[in-house]
């Protein structure tokens, strides 16, 4: 999670801008959850690199699906809204 986007939130939130951002999720702690709440942001799509936890983990590394569960359950708790999508595979 970039160190500045607390910030450039609240920048776009004093000029009325909608401000859109896509993540994994796995960074999400307490605080980051409970700051986005107070900075109102209204959908934050999570990206999950495959359904199935050992590809999301072989793509995200060790662990990586339960770090993004986690940061999901933190975004709940705080009543963050958030999506979840999953790259569909390209096929040749």
């Amino acid at each position: 999670m970039r160190k500045e986007l607390f910030e450039v939130i609240e920048v776009c939130n004093q000029y009325d801008m909608e401000t859109g951002f896509v993540s994994n999720g796995s960074l999400f702690t307490e605080s980051a959850a409970k700051q986005l709440a107070g900075l109102q942001v209204k959908d934050i799509p999570i990206s999950l690199d495959a359904p199935e936890e050992e590809l999301n983990n072989w793509i995200r590394g060790h662990n990586a699906r339960n770090r993004t569960m986690a940061g999901i359950k933190q975004l709940k708790r705080f009543g963050n809204t958030f999506s979840i999508f999953i790259p569909l595979p390209t096929v040749s």
